[in-house]
Order: C-alpha cells, then sequence, then structure tokens
C-alpha cells in the first residue's frame, strides 16, 4: 500500500479502485497507522473540520465499501483485514505491506549502520528508502489532517536526504549530489542546511564560482523571503570557502 505518493492498494499485482477522496483519505490513515486501532472519532476528524450530523454513518459507508474492494471475500461480514474493534477500525496489514513504514525502517536501519561506522551500507538503505518517493505523499488529497501528515512525511524525507548527503560527503562521493542538491534547494530555498551541502559539494568538486553563488542565492532568498542574514553555520561556511580552509578538502578516497 502506498501512502508517499497517491493513496493506492494492490491485491498481488492488481491495483485496487482508489475510490473518492474521502474514501483515500480514510484509507491513508488507517496505512499509516496499520497494525493499530484508528477511532471513529480520528476518522471523523479526518474528513471534516466541522462534521456533520451523518458523519459517522458516511464513514461507516466507507468503511464497508473499503472492506469491500480489500477483501471481497467478505462482503457480507466481518473482516480479516480491515477489523472493527470498539469504537475504530484497525487495518491488519504487516510493516513491510506500507511504503511509509518501509521508508521508516531503511531510515532506522542506516542511522544503526553510520553508528556502526558502516557507511556505504548506511547510504544503500537511505537510496532505497528515498527511492519509495512517488511524489507527493497523500497526493491530491486536501483538509488539515492531510497537509499536517504531509508536512511531517516532507520533513522526514529531507532529514533523511540530508543524512545521506553528508554520508556521500564523507565518502568523498560529492560529484554525484551537487544535480540533486541544486534541485533540493531550488525547491526548499530556506533550508539553509541544503544549500549548506550544496556548496561544500560544490566547492569539493572545484566548483569554486558554483559554491559562491550558491550562498548569494541563500542569503537573497533569506532576505527577501524572512528578513534575515544566512545563520551563522552558512556564514562560517562562506568565509571557510573564501579562504580556502583546508578543512574543507575532501576525505580520502577509500582503499
Amino acid at each position: 500500500m502506498s501512502v508517499l505518493g497517491p493513496v493506492r492498494a494492490w491485491r498481488g499485482d492488481r491495483p485496487l479502485p482508489p475510490g473518492p477522496p474521502q474514501r483515500q483519505l480514510l484509507l491513508g490513515r488507517l496505512a499509516l497507522r496499520a497494525g493499530t486501532v484508528v477511532t471513529r472519532d480520528e476518522l471523523v476528524d479526518t474528513l471534516w473540520e466541522r462534521a456533520p450530523g451523518s458523519a459517522v454513518g458516511i464513514v461507516h459507508k466507507h468503511i464497508c465499501v473499503l472492506r469491500s474492494v480489500l477483501e471481497p471475500g467478505h462482503q457480507s461480514g466481518p473482516g480479516q483485514l480491515l477489523v472493527s474493534v470498539a469504537g475504530g477500525y484497525e487495518l491488519r496489514l504487516p510493516p513491510s505491506a506500507v511504503d511509509a513504514t518501509v521508508f521508516e525502517n531503511h531510515c532506522a536501519q542506516a542511522r544503526s549502520a553510520r553508528a556502526a561506522g558502516d557507511l556505504p551500507h548506511a547510504v544503500r538503505e537511505l537510496t532505497g528508502g528515498l527511492a519509495l518517493w512517488q511524489g507527493s505523499p497523500l497526493a491530491g488529497l486536501a483538509g488539515p489532517w492531510a497537509q499536517a501528515v504531509r508536512q511531517q512525511l516532507y520533513e522526514a524525507q529531507l532529514v533523511a536526504t540530508e543524512e545521506r548527503a553528508d554520508m556521500l560527503l564523507a565518502l568523498g562521493r560529492h560529484a554525484e549530489l551537487t544535480s540533486e542538491l541544486t534541485g533540493l534547494a531550488s525547491a526548499h530555498p530556506l533550508r539553509e542546511g541544503l544549500w549548506q551541502r550544496l556548496m561544500l559539494a560544490h566547492y569539493r568538486s572545484g566548483q569554486l564560482g558554483a559554491a559562491l553563488q550558491a550562498y548569494q542565492a541563500a542569503r537573497r532568498t533569506l532576505a527577501g523571503e524572512l528578513g534575515i542574514d544566512p545563520g551563522p553555520v552558512l556564514r562560517h561556511l562562506h568565509q571557510q570557502i573564501l579562504r580556502h580552509d583546508p578543512h574543507l578538502s575532501p576525505p580520502p578516497a577509500p582503499t
């Protein structure tokens, strides 16, 4: 089941009909909490800021349709995959069945490998996790819950991207990063960490002018959008680049 993009589900290799946006919202919330009970009140809050009097009935109808789609053999009885529990519902899926959970597991494995000093393994884990993303999470779905979860997932993606960039820089693989980080810094221009890593990748790739241009782009954006100067880390890196600080040199090539 996928939420790192449009909400989608499969039975075997066959895609299941996504249904209307409200039903996708319910399926997305149940998938992100797979293995735990989601209360009816939580599902109502997923769909409406101001719930109508018929909200519980509408949720129940959506659940019935979802159950018939996910478990066509249980159309006339209680489900085994989408289960009614006192006060709510539970989607009983293994962790490997939801892409957001698989992504989290990749990130956890990467951090364990990094702590153990195995940076190549950590990079492979993060690369695998980031490859699961298929665009905007919960794509096309509106409402406060969807927006809040979308921002949380985007933040997790950006943190993983920055961690992977740090590992690649530590491995001397800076040349691989410049194109990716250029796009990310343009998409998230207020995130100084991306500019910092982009500047360092450019500098270590022998592109001094590009590193300095990246700093100026960050400075203009922060001044224009927030009325502030770059933070101390970015300013310090800028000064290090200007004086060709030897501490910025790439690490020795691995043997």
